[in-house]
């Protein structure tokens, strides 16, 4: 890890256990910065960006602190190993660091409180995609207004950072619980999210679901065949979502990864094509299931195969697919999110008849209950197999 001192505004490689306590910096990234290159040649000192860098250095000294790690000058962007490490570590950086200062150019100085929270509240800040990392994994995080005054922390305005993002108070003020929120939930956080590369997205959610994956990155960012071909960015961008779901579920049995819909009604495989796709998901979670009626999920040749079980009531009948619940709305486990499926005869598994499908995933050819099968009174089993992505969606 590269940290630039505050006082010589030099650089040190620290590695693991001798890293030194040091603050980090969160900003919108404008026009001007500068970067490592930049800082060491002394090139650029009339740019914005290196009087940003000063100014994260005298914040830093303010608390004490002789580090800190800022991503534009800490990073050797020219190394495609060094960028690929920095990703893979960034939440781990923004979690270790003691404070971060996230700087808010938008937020003029000197408002009255209710008008400085309505700032913070529309902040732009708010809206980007490496940033909700960057408010989730510190445990202090200080708001700079544009004089790089301070204003609040994380810790003082959890309702207006709530209201701004939609992540409950709770997980704010804990950062550790993170890990244990639903798939579902943590997708919605970043649904209304955007970064100036789409496929950035992707990459920004690496730490947020503890994914480190070198290889996927490397072929995504780097690599050669599918990844060089798509030049489209939006299928650049679905293309990288696509992966990190895949790296998300080969570590999880979280079934609310399958928690989304979205207004298109081309085909589509279970993956959502993009984080947007589970606004209005977030207070889904699954089902709290016995372990034995949780079996692993197993990856074959013609895809995803998965086996789900739910409650069902006497009413119920063998076209619920249900797999996950609005955990917030009821405590009735009947009111769930479905999975759109076809409805089966199970001595004659082979025949379908087309159902409509209920609120929550899209129908799609793609997404269907093979068989349905009751295991004891009142439960059913589904074995579902489908592929992870439509026929063609990449050529």
């Amino acid at each position: 890890m590269r940290l630039l001192n505050t006082g010589t505004l030099t650089f040190e490689t620290f590695y693991d256990e001798q890293t030194p306590p040091y603050s980090i910096l969160s900003h919108r990234w404008a026009a001007e910065e500068v970067s490592y290159v930049d800082f060491i040649a002394g090139n650029k000192r009339d740019h914005a960006g290196h009087k940003k860098v000063l100014e994260a250095c005298r914040s830093a000294k303010s608390q004490s602190h002789t580090w800190i790690w800022i991503d534009t000058v800490c990073i050797d962007k020219t190394s495609s190993a060094e960028l690929t490490e920095a990703i893979n570590s960034m939440y781990q950086y923004y979690a270790d660091a003691r404070i971060c200062f996230a700087y808010l150019r938008d937020v003029s100085p000197g408002l009255p409180t209710q008008q400085t929270n309505d700032a913070l509240q529309g902040s732009e800040w708010f809206r980007r995609g490496w940033t909700l990392q960057e408010l989730l994994a510190p445990r202090e995080v200080l708001f700079l207004d544009a004089s790089w005054t301070a204003f609040g922390s994380k810790a003082q305005l959890p309702a207006v950072i709530h209201r701004a993002t939609g992540v409950p108070e709770w997980y704010l003020h804990r950062p550790d619980q993170i890990p244990f929120a639903s798939v579902a939930a943590r997708m919605a956080w970043a649904a209304r999210r955007q970064t100036t590369r789409s496929e950035d997205l992707a990459y920004s959610l690496l730490g947020l679901f503890n994914v480190n994956s070198k290889s996927f990155l490397e072929f995504t960012m780097f690599g050669s065949g599918i990844g060089c071909r798509i030049a489209m960015t939006s299928l650049r961008e679905m293309f990288s979502y696509l992966l990190l779901q895949l790296e998300i579920a080969k570590s999880t049995d979280d079934e609310s990864i399958f928690a989304w819909t979205s207004p298109s009604n081309q085909p589509c495989g279970m993956f959502a094509p993009s984080p947007s796709a589970f606004a209005g998901f977030a207070n889904v979670k699954p089902l709290p299931l016995d372990p034995e009626d949780r079996l692993p999920w197993k990856w074959t040749h013609k895809g995803l195969e998965l086996h789900l079980a739910s409650p069902l009531n006497s009413s119920s009948t063998m076209k619920m697919g249900n797999t996950f619940y609005d955990h917030t709305k009821t405590r009735d486990m009947h009111k769930v999110v479905t999975l759109g499926c076809f409805k089966s005869d199970v001595e004659n598994w082979n025949s379908m008849e087309e159902d409509q499908c209920p609120t929550g995933v899209p129908h799609q050819g793609f997404r269907t209950i093979h068989q349905l099968v009751f295991r004891k009174p009142g439960h059913a089993k589904g074995v579902l197999r489908c592929p992870v992505s439509a026929k063609c969606q990449y050529c």
